[in-house]
């Protein structure tokens, strides 16, 4: 019976920590914020460490780019406390995996500047030309402003850029 109720937990304990949000983003480049864009047709998906940015109405596997961050953990409540008081953002190491092909070989090639011209040229999915489609890993620093109790809004810097986005809740 115990391990059945241990088990029962483990997987209502993960599927709690599995979430879908929409999001808001914006661009970085040339030492320019771009304006926060909302786009009805995006969504993000999955772990605070791991997660997907994916057609909202398609399951995360068909990403436009994935986010691994390494060694996350959500800190102690004191720390957040401190850290929201000092405004001092968290900062992790990690990747950004996103298509390319031949004719889209980095990230605002592949995506501009505005959102609003989703989905990525690269991915096979959506490829009307028959070229191939690879995935690219780049190695970011991501930053998380400072929370109460979950993180909302991340900062991701790679291939000389900048990429943010904020998670809200509909109707936000």
């Amino acid at each position: 019976m115990k391990k059945q109720l241990l088990l029962i937990l483990f997987i209502l304990f993960s599927y709690s920590a599995y979430s879908t949000s929409w999001i808001k983003t914006a661009i970085y480049q040339n030492n320019i914020w771009y304006p926060w864009e909302i786009s009805s047709n995006v969504k993000m998906s999955g772990y605070y460490e791991q997660f997907s940015v994916h057609y909202a109405f398609d399951d995360s596997s068909h990403f436009y780019f994935r986010v691994t961050i390494n060694n996350f953990s959500i800190p102690d409540k004191k720390t957040r406390k401190a850290r929201l008081k000092s405004n001092e953002w968290y900062e992790y190491t990690g990747y950004i995996e996103y298509w390319i092909d031949d004719e889209h070989m980095d990230f605002l090639s592949c995506f501009g500047t505005s959102w609003r011209v989703l989905p990525s040229a690269a991915v096979p999915w959506n490829k009307v030309d028959g070229r191939p489609s690879i995935i690219k890993k780049s190695p970011a620093t991501i930053k998380i402003a400072p929370y109460e109790k979950y993180p909302v809004t991340y900062n991701l810097w790679f291939e000389g850029i900048g990429f943010a986005f904020f998670i809200y809740q509909e109707g936000y």
